[in-house]
């Protein structure tokens, strides 16, 4: 509900909105005793470590978003950065082995155009982190491509 507010708010303003969606590096199994927890400890830390105008959430089982106000394709990769290295640090601290995270983010440079949709909008990113190469931890949606 909230990524839909802030697009409704980015559409108003004309200003960009992105999310991000982070997961572990493979993906925990469900019911594998402490591996169960990560989707809980990726969404404190993220929320945490992440800006305050930033709304934070769980998508799934070791999937958290971000939604991200004003932020464009190249913030939402400057983000995603900051936070892995942050949180996989904080993660390594209560966590043995401590998981590796990737992450996918879709931006959308102006929210009132039909591509504005809050769940299209979750949706791609968490394509772009399935779909991530095994060499890359931060992809775009493949519309979001950022040199």
């Amino acid at each position: 509900r909230r990524t839909g507010e802030l697009l409704a708010e980015g559409a108003r303003r004309g200003r960009p909105v992105s999310v991000v969606v982070f997961g572990a590096d493979p993906a925990p199994d469900p019911g594998e005793g402490p591996k169960s927890r990560l989707g809980s400890d990726l969404a404190l830390a993220l929320g945490a470590h992440a800006r305050a105008s930033d709304a934070v959430g769980r998508l799934g089982e070791g999937w958290v978003g971000i939604a991200a106000p004003t932020t464009d394709a190249e913030r939402a990769r400057r983000l995603a950065e900051r936070l892995l290295d942050t949180v996989e640090r904080h993660l390594a601290r209560s966590r043995r082995p401590a998981p590796r995270l990737s992450a996918g983010y879709h931006s959308v440079a102006d929210p009132g155009s039909d591509a504005g949709d809050a769940a299209a909008l979750i949706a791609r990113a968490v394509t772009a982190l399935r779909t991530r190469t095994a060499d890359g931890r931060i992809r775009p949606w493949a519309g979001d491509a950022v040199a």
